[in-house]
């Protein structure tokens, strides 16, 4: 399966490179997600692994992001 989204933010990329990257920040625009639990590697970088849990309106779903 294969999931995209493309959204057009007018902020200087550092900053949005900075909020994408924080955990805490997850949660605030990643709906439905319960957990998320780093696996392996560094993040960010090539190779690491990334649990993430959700409810989907009661369907729960589990991918591991890599």
């Amino acid at each position: 399966m294969k999931y995209n989204v493309a959204i057009e933010i007018e902020k200087p990329l550092d900053e949005v490179v900075a909020l994408f990257d924080s955990v805490d920040n997850l949660y605030k625009w990643m709906e439905g997600l319960e957990s998320f639990e780093h696996l392996e590697g560094t993040p960010g970088e090539v190779g690491a692994r990334s649990r993430l849990k959700f409810d989907m309106n009661g369907r729960k779903i589990e991918m591991i992001e890599t």
